[in-house]
């Protein structure tokens, strides 16, 4: 699976993508860093969850979480 992260500038958020041959599907939305952490938000639904470290240790985590969630519903699907 690869990733690619976007960058909202209006909003300044990471856009989490998953990338393939022709498109992107978007998976979710990292926030700025305030006070030492990060909130991901995982699309379409899912519950906030705070993510620790500099961007890209916060970055490599959500994608963690994606391969995590993917995994689950394939062995539940």
């Amino acid at each position: 699976m690869k990733f690619e992260w976007l960058k909202d500038d209006l909003k300044d958020n990471h856009l989490l993508c998953i990338a393939t041959n022709r498109s992107l599907f978007f998976r979710g939305t990292l926030s700025p860093e305030c006070n030492g952490k990060r909130w991901w938000q995982p699309f379409p639904e899912g519950e906030p969850q705070e993510v620790y470290g500099d961007l890209p240790r916060a970055q490599r985590h959500c994608e963690a979480m994606v391969r995590e969630l993917k995994e689950t519903s394939v062995a539940h699907g």
